[in-house]
């Protein structure tokens, strides 16, 4: 595994980790139709703690473990920023998926 793929499994944890302690996780994943939305994010189906929970964690999980190409590209923390305006547990969130843009972007250290 590389070091970005390290790096980029240990930020998904941490990102698990902090939406649990912002009780913003899941224990049971939305219906399967919500996963067939075609707006992004899922903004139609799902609400964006549900989204990260189910579709960017675990997309970016499943590419990390097929060992596949991760997106060269991600901008998640401004949406989140702007989504969770004003709710400070929520707030908690974006600095993580900061790490995780940067990552994903590219940066050397993330």
């Amino acid at each position: 595994m590389s070091t970005q793929a390290e790096q980029l499994n240990y930020l998904l944890v941490e990102l698990e980790n902090a939406l649990k302690q912002c009780q913003r996780w899941q224990a049971k994943p939305p219906a399967p139709e919500a996963f067939l939305s075609r707006e992004p994010f899922c903004v139609d189906t799902m609400s964006f703690a549900e989204w990260l929970q189910w579709v960017f964690i675990g997309r970016l999980k499943a590419l990390l473990d097929a060992n596949a190409l991760l997106p060269s590209g991600s901008q998640v923390a401004p949406l989140a920023a702007e989504l969770w305006k004003g709710e400070t547990e929520a707030m908690l969130l974006c600095p993580i998926l900061e790490r995780i843009d940067a990552c994903l972007n590219g940066a050397q250290s993330c």
